[in-house]
């Protein structure tokens, strides 16, 4: 091998070592700045994906707070609804109580023009609702235009053992035929 410091003067030896060690020294700084340089690169990649990601997770949340408002929004539209509901509630049931009394008052109203006759037999010449018709009428002085023929309910309520059925028989009396009876 060829000694390259053979024909080089002594003064440029010592200045080409020198430039030597400085080129050796500049390659190791060179290296240095590349693998720097580099581990700069990738941690802005990772900074450009963290920023994509914080951008997406805004507009999550950008989305999610407006369903949140949408949500409260409806929400106090539901209390609204629900305390007028309340309050018709409250009122209806006030209403009720108030016309119950009077509901009870004309059951037991109707009731009383209610009379029962028993004792019929199943097989009667006449019907058993014209036998307890003519009986009102005929026997018990009842005016004709005061027994309600709707009122009939027949064999409502009979035993099909027995011989003889109940008969309803309704009434539509003034105060005065209500007072002979």
């Amino acid at each position: 091998m060829e000694d390259s410091n053979i024909n080089v003067p002594p003064e440029n030896l010592a200045k080409r070592k020198t430039n030597s060690s400085t080129n050796t020294h500049d390659l190791k700084t060179t290296n240095i700045q590349i693998n720097v340089l580099e581990s700069i690169n990738k941690k802005l990649e990772v900074l450009c994906l963290l920023l994509q990601e914080i951008k997406d997770l805004k507009v999550s949340l950008e989305f999610t707070h407006q369903q949140i408002d949408n949500l409260q929004r409806d929400n106090a539209e539901l209390h609204s609804t629900l305390a007028s509901v309340s309050l018709e509630v409250d009122l209806l049931k006030k209403e009720n109580n108030f016309l119950k009394e009077p509901v009870l008052d004309i059951q037991n109203r109707s009731i009383w023009d209610n009379l029962i006759f028993t004792g019929i037999p199943k097989n009667a010449p006449d019907k058993p609702e014209a036998l307890v018709r003519n009986c009102m009428v005929y026997t018990l002085k009842i005016p004709t235009d005061s027994v309600n023929n709707s009122g009939f309910t027949g064999f409502t309520g009979s035993d099909p053992e027995e011989e003889t059925v109940p008969v309803l028989s309704s009434l539509t009396l003034n105060s005065s035929s209500r007072k002979c009876l």
